[in-house]
């Protein structure tokens, strides 16, 4: 489109003194509309249409309008339409206003105007008056056409190549430039961003972009168009091309103007539908359902088990339909296809207004609600995807596929991705152990296979919003081409075929423990059965093996150690994966090349939950073995024995002699059938102190009374019995004796109280306190825990508050 501006200065002038002796004259003469072909004048009296220059009265004119508006220069700056009376002629400005005309840019415009002349207009104004009589015709003009304008909006630009390397293959990369906003795609992920635009000038400034994972080149290229956008400096449009350059007038950049395919006439292919419960649904049925818009205003198609056909109107981007009528087969495959029939015609008739974008139809009702998405058939959704060619080494194949990776939120995220043979799809992403609570999320949406073995997979949002997934299968299992790496992460989205009959989402792990640093169970170790069909790989570097979703061991460590040492001990080749309070994956395959099993030490550990998997090398194995854990650095792995730890004298399964045994009833009598002395000790006295040695082979933890339980191998008589007088708070005895010792005291009631070391780890001597203690008999029995060897040592009887016995330590102290 060009705008005639050929006027010479001197004719300027002179039709301006000519009009000035006119009006000097007081000539009649008819003044001239406000047609002009120039911007810069104020009174723009010049380029007189010949009918309307011929006005008097009345008269009837043809006026064609163009499709954009031109800046002008009247009284003050403004925008003038851009007139013709004549199709082969060349616009001009039109600075007044027709009577009754409601202007759209963007099309071309045929009016039947009528123009009467004004008696005594305003100095600044025309003294003719414009109306509209018919408007004749109203036609949208094409993208390639408004391209050739000026304005950089309107229209969908595809690139055809940047800095001087023409567009990877299957890839379709986009911009679309919108009242100071851009947007578009890179051909893996959607971009934002802003622009400033000054005549021919133009500054870019890409604000973000969505975070899908492409093959490297595709990632590569998608780097270059970005930065290219940020260099753009001038840009030029012209037969339908866009060009943008830099600063120094290199073309980095060229579009050309996209062609979306017409409503009319296009075999359009259902894509989801509004079933009027919350949102847009897709499957397999709804891929078979199509839609032909005819030119005689009649819709055809085929709506899954039937063939329909109905009325529709169009007015620009509004339109009505149905209702449809059909013919009345009944189906049974694919499944729900009856259902999803019905909801797709109840929706055309909810449908008010559409938008065709790319090579989508979307269908809005009249809140904006999506009630249809179409896309044109056949069009590859793949094709914006900009994947690699596939190098699968086999079809996929409908099944149940899963996978465990890390996780900023509970102990790891579980995928799990189930291809139904009708064509839907469900993923479930489930953040294990999460402390919100969130629970596992449930998505839907539809798979298809390409000739190459390649499975692409269309994920629905509630609202319509659709995610693409490319994958392939590669060694025995899903290999992600194309995914989210804001959900999944940076590090591959491997998926393994499980049985869909288990996969569900994981609970807390098998066994849950509170240790703390000093403890004596120190090495702590359990029994557990490593393995599993999960790939570890992803966890994190150096990951290996297949693990259970479900942690074997979790642990909620408490205190402070110099190091912790975790290593799993077996009769196989097992790995071992930890997930650290901060959500760090530590791993370990072999200790070293002639120890398969695997350790991990951690300097330092930090107070909260370590997360422990073992893994198998075989998906689906079952390794038993031993997990331990120790802070204590004369145990490894290397040196781990239970024998090592537990010093006890060998007994035999089978006894040759017999062993004592009582029952607790017969540890009361035993307190009356006592022979010896029976000292009296009176509340507020002397500490009390006897010596005792004990050679017990009765087994205190043999028995248990109102669930107190004891330990080490006493006397079938008291080693020592006293009689208590007075009141106190609290009767303290304990026995410091050359060995690890024990005390059973039966007390007047009768009851029995039990201790085995007074300060767990630390002192090994025994202490009892009994509160309030009441007066009678009470009898001691020192318990020795090495059959083996006597216990020897004093036994001391006091109400003195805050005594202890001497300590005893363990003897690796």
């Amino acid at each position: 489109m060009r705008i005639q501006n050929k006027t010479s200065i001197l004719a300027l002038l002179s039709l301006v003194l000519l009009v000035g002796l006119l009006t000097a004259c007081g000539s009649s003469s008819t003044a001239q509309p406000k047609f002009e072909s120039k911007t810069n004048e104020t009174d723009a009296s010049q380029a007189l249409p010949a009918n309307a220059e011929q006005a008097s009265e009345s008269k009837t004119i043809t006026l064609y309008v163009g499709s954009e508006l031109a800046d002008c220069t009247g009284v003050a700056p403004q925008k003038c339409m851009l007139v013709k009376e004549n199709p082969d002629d060349e616009y001009v400005m039109f600075y007044d206003q027709i009577a009754g005309f409601e202007y759209e840019e963007g099309y071309e415009y045929e009016l039947l105007v009528q123009v009467e002349k004004v008696e005594n207009p305003p100095a600044d104004a025309s003294n003719l008056k414009y109306t509209l009589v018919e408007e004749v015709s109203k036609t949208p003009v094409d993208a390639a056409e408004v391209a050739t304008g000026p304005s950089l909006e309107g229209v969908l630009w595809v690139l055809q190549s940047y800095a001087n390397a023409n567009v990877l293959p299957d890839t379709k990369i986009t911009v679309e430039f919108q009242d100071g906003k851009l947007s578009g795609n890179t051909g893996c992920n959607r971009y934002f961003g802003a622009y400033q635009q000054d005549d021919e000038a133009l500054e870019i400034a890409v604000g973000g972009k969505t975070t899908m994972a492409c093959p490297e080149p595709i990632m590569a290229q998608e780097q270059a168009y970005l930065a290219a956008l940020g260099e753009a400096a001038t840009f030029e449009i012209a037969d339908g091309q866009l060009t943008i350059a830099n600063a120094d007038g290199d073309v980095i950049l060229t579009y050309a103007a996209d062609q979306p395919p017409e409503l009319v006439g296009t075999d359009w292919q259902l894509v989801s539908y509004n079933n009027d419960k919350g949102g847009l649904v897709s499957s397999s049925a709804t891929e078979l359902i199509t839609a032909i818009f005819g030119e005689d205003g009649k819709l055809a198609g085929f709506s899954g088990c039937n063939n329909y056909h109905a009325a529709y109107e169009v007015d620009g981007e509004t339109i009505s339909i149905g209702p449809a009528a059909t013919t009345r087969k009944m189906c049974a495959e694919p499944q729900n296809v009856m259902e999803d029939e019905l909801g797709y015609l109840l929706a055309l008739e909810r449908v008010a207004t559409f938008e065709i974008k790319d090579d989508k139809l979307t269908m809005y009702d009249e809140e904006g609600t999506r009630q249809l998405v179409y896309r044109v058939a056949g069009a590859e959704i793949a094709a914006e995807a900009g994947a690699e060619p596939a190098t699968g080494d086999q079809p996929v194949a409908a099944a149940t596929y899963r996978t465990l990776l890390p996780s900023d939120i509970g102990d790891a995220l579980l995928v799990i991705l189930t291809l139904n043979p009708d064509g839907t799809v469900k993923l479930i992403t489930d953040h294990l152990d999460d402390p919100a609570g969130e629970g596992p999320v449930e998505q839907g949406g539809r798979w298809e296979t390409t000739e190459d073995g390649r499975v692409t997979i269309t994920i629905v949002a509630d609202d319509g919003e659709e995610t693409i997934y490319e994958f392939e299968l590669k060694d025995g299992h899903l290999r992600a081409l194309k995914y989210d790496v804001t959900l999944f992460g940076g590090k591959g989205l491997p998926l393994h075929e499980y049985e869909p009959t288990v996969a569900s989402t994981a609970k807390r792990a098998f066994v849950t423990l509170d240790l703390t640093a000093g403890a004596p169970l120190d090495p702590f170790f359990v029994s557990v059965n490593g393995g599993g069909d999960l790939d570890a790989s992803a966890l994190g570097e150096g990951c290996k093996g297949f693990i259970h979703e479900q942690p074997v061991v979790s642990i909620d460590w408490e205190g402070d150690a110099d190091f912790a040492e975790i290593f799993f001990f077996s009769d196989h080749d097992p790995t071992l994966v930890i997930r650290t309070p901060d959500g760090e994956y530590l791993c370990s395959d072999d200790t070293n090349p002639l120890l398969l099993d695997p350790t991990i030490e951690i300097p330092n550990p930090t107070k909260g939950e370590y997360d422990i998997w073992v893994g198998s090398y075989q998906p689906g194995q079952l390794l038993p073995g031993v997990l331990v854990l120790t802070t204590r650095p004369d145990v490894n792995i290397g040196t781990f024995s239970l024998d090592n730890l537990i010093t006890r004298a060998s007994v035999p399964e089978v006894l040759t002699t017999e062993i004592g045994h009582l029952e607790a009833e017969q540890f009361f009598q035993s307190v009356q059938k006592h022979q010896g002395d029976i000292v009296k000790v009176e509340a507020g006295g002397e500490p009390l102190t006897v010596e005792i040695s004990s050679e017990g082979t009765v087994p205190a933890f043999d028995f248990t009374f109102e669930n107190v339980q004891c330990n080490g191998f006493v006397s079938d008589f008291p080693d020592y019995v006293f009689e208590w007088t007075g009141e106190a708070e609290q009767l303290a005895i304990y026995f410091e004796g050359d060995e690890d010792s024990t005390l059973v005291v039966v007390t007047p009631g009768p009851g029995i109280a039990c201790n085995d070391d007074a300060v767990a780890g630390d002192n090994l001597n025994p202490m009892l306190l009994i509160s309030e203690p009441a007066e009678g008999l009470y009898a001691v029995f020192v318990g020795r825990l090495n059959q083996e060897e006597p216990v020897s040592g004093e036994l001391t009887i006091t109400d003195v508050a805050s005594v202890q016995p001497e300590p005893l330590a363990p003897a690796d102290q």
